[in-house]
Parts: structure tokens; sequence; C-alpha cells
């Protein structure tokens, strides 16, 4: 991904800890990428795949998801296969994957103005993917620890989707982003 001011990019990069540096796999996996985009969501499953969903691209906002499987090296666009009313474009989403599906919190369904900010969640399934139940924030956490799962949505803008713990590494809370508002965790 890249910004809407420095430009928009699909490259893919794997981080090496034990090499302590970046490898590029853009031209190194197969199937059909994303296309250049900022401001997308991004989270990871259980098993390593990773799903991106929407973001801004030079097109405006759009509504589409991929998944990408680390062990064929395969990205799969899967915003075709899916039933039900998918949720509508936007960026700056909170995505998170726990115990089995896939949760999208929020995000802004207009670039142009700040009255495009959303307040709806969404969860998709994920063994089969297929389905999107049919049941306004921005820039909103959403992350779980030990079968939880938090949502921070305060008028604070946060620049990116943070996930609150990882299965290797003690947990902790990070926010980065600017705003003068407090925070609720009940």
């Amino acid at each position: 991904g890249g910004t809407p001011l420095l430009g928009l990019c699909n490259d893919f990069y794997q981080y090496s800890p034990s090499e302590q540096e970046w490898i590029n796999l853009t031209d190194l996996v197969e199937g059909h990428a994303p296309s250049p985009r900022a401001n997308h969501a991004i989270t990871s499953s259980d098993d390593g795949r990773i799903y991106v969903f929407g973001g801004f691209t030079a097109a405006g906002l759009i509504g589409d998801i991929f998944q990408y499987d680390p062990s064929a090296a395969l990205w799969t666009d899967l915003t075709g296969l899916i039933e039900g009313t998918a949720p509508s474009p936007r960026a700056n989403a909170a995505l998170l994957f726990s115990d089995g599906k896939l949760y999208m919190f929020g995000g802004q369904g207009s670039m142009q103005t700040d009255q495009g900010y959303l307040n709806d969640l969404k969860v998709l399934e994920v063994p089969s993917i297929l389905q999107w139940p049919t049941n306004g924030s921005i820039f909103g956490l959403l992350s779980s620890y030990d079968g939880d799962i938090f949502v921070v949505n305060e008028p604070i803008v946060l620049h990116e989707s943070i996930q609150l713990c990882t299965r290797s590494l003690p947990c902790m809370l990070s926010l980065v982003g600017t705003g003068n508002s407090k925070i609720t965790i009940a």
C-alpha cells in the first residue's frame, strides 16, 4: 500500500527477523494481487493468511477483499465469491480475525468530507468465506485478547489498525494517532 500524498502502490514485503531485512515478494507471488491503494484494512488469521479490504485507489473508494495464502504464495480476489450484502466501499476501517471470523468496524465512506464516517460492524465467516451477514467511526481500533474483542471508538484519529496482542509477544496496547480524547476500556 501507499498514501494518497506519496503515491499509491501495491508492493508486498516480508520482514525476516533472523536476517533483519525486508524481502520484496511483489514479483514472487502468484494470483490476482490487490490493485495499488492506500488506507486499506488488513489483518491476518491464525494460520497466517492475510486479508485486505477496501481502501482508496486512483478511482476512489473500493470495497474489494483479497486473501493471501503464504503457504501457496497466492493472492485470491474473494470479492465475487462472497454472498450476501458486502460492506460499502471504505477506507481506514479496522479489520480483525478472531475465532474463524473477520470483523470489520467503521471506516470512512467518503474521502471528500468529514461526514463520511461509518459506525457499523460487519462479520464474515472465514472457513466458508462466502457470507456477510446482513445486520460512525473513522480510524477505529479493533483487536482481541483471550476471546474478547475490543473496539476503541472515540474521536481520536488512529492512522492504522493496531493489534493488542500477538501470539509470541506479551500483550500491550499501542495507539498511534492524534487527538485529545479519553479512551474508555469497559
